[in-house]
């Protein structure tokens, strides 16, 4: 087999690959539909048969979220760190638009937070007003835990800067493991699904809702094992949170509603 044809095929898999995939994020412009996905850390913009990358910096962790109330998600983002596998580098946010007939990602907004090493970026509504709420989780000690492990930062967006809303030392005894954002219950704003792991190895699902000063434990899920991420997925206009697990049974998916 000649090269080049290696590569004709390894170029046509990965087509296949990309036209067969679910999009994460579809923005429609002039009749043109454009769908956003994630591979290797980049995020590609792909319309008809042209697949180009939208932005070029690589990612460590991202998320798609309307921040500014204008009906259109932002692209919510981690950068990556040289070398690290473990930590992003800045928050950065991206503004996803059509220009001059070909879709692009301007940056708006960019933060260090290497220092306090970030592991995740989330947004959010926690109190259901017209603020966007960010969520980064951090690792670090804090002021009267002097031991490093994962704590929850949330900063309120005010459409220029990132204001501290909750800079918290952590939710419960377990240690905090993962953590996804949805309106669950159908209260109308959204609770944080916080996936914590005791000493021993066993992990659980507890909710919190924001209440102005702190968060508020509302339920404890069952105790599982082998749980490695949590997210959440839209579906007929609710939000479900998914489980990912470990081994065989990969993912299962909770409706609390």
């Amino acid at each position: 087999m000649t090269k080049k044809l290696t590569i004709l095929i390894f170029s046509s898999l990965v087509a296949v690959w990309f036209f067969t995939r679910q999009p994460e994020l579809c923005i429609e412009a002039d009749g043109v539909t454009y769908n956003l996905f994630e591979a290797g850390g980049y995020i590609y913009s792909m319309n008809n048969l042209s697949i180009e990358k939208l932005i070029e910096e690589r990612l460590f962790d991202y998320c798609f979220y309307d921040i500014d109330r204008d009906k259109d998600d932002e692209i919510i983002a981690l950068t990556k760190t040289d070398g690290s596998d473990l930590w992003g580098k800045h928050a950065v946010f991206y503004d996803v638009k059509i220009s001059e007939g070909k879709i692009i990602a301007e940056e708006i907004y960019r933060e260090d937070f290497s220092d306090i090493l970030p592991w995740k970026i989330e947004a959010c509504d926690l109190d259901n007003d017209s603020i966007s709420d960010i969520f980064i989780g951090v690792e670090k000690e804090t002021v009267f835990y002097n031991n490093v492990m994962r704590r929850p930062f949330f900063y309120s967006w005010d459409g220029e800067k990132l204001n501290k809303k909750w800079l918290g030392s952590f939710f419960s005894s377990w240690q905090l493991k993962d953590i996804a954002f949805g309106d669950y219950f159908g209260l109308g704003f959204h609770v944080a699904a916080v996936l914590e792991e005791n000493e021993n190895g066993e992990c659980r699902i507890s909710f919190y809702n924001f209440v102005g000063f702190g968060f508020e434990n509302m339920k404890i899920d069952n105790t599982y094992r082998n749980i490695k991420a949590i997210n959440t997925v839209k579906q007929d206009n609710m939000d479900y949170l998914k489980l990912d697990f470990t081994g065989f049974k990969n993912s299962v998916k909770l409706n609390y509603n």
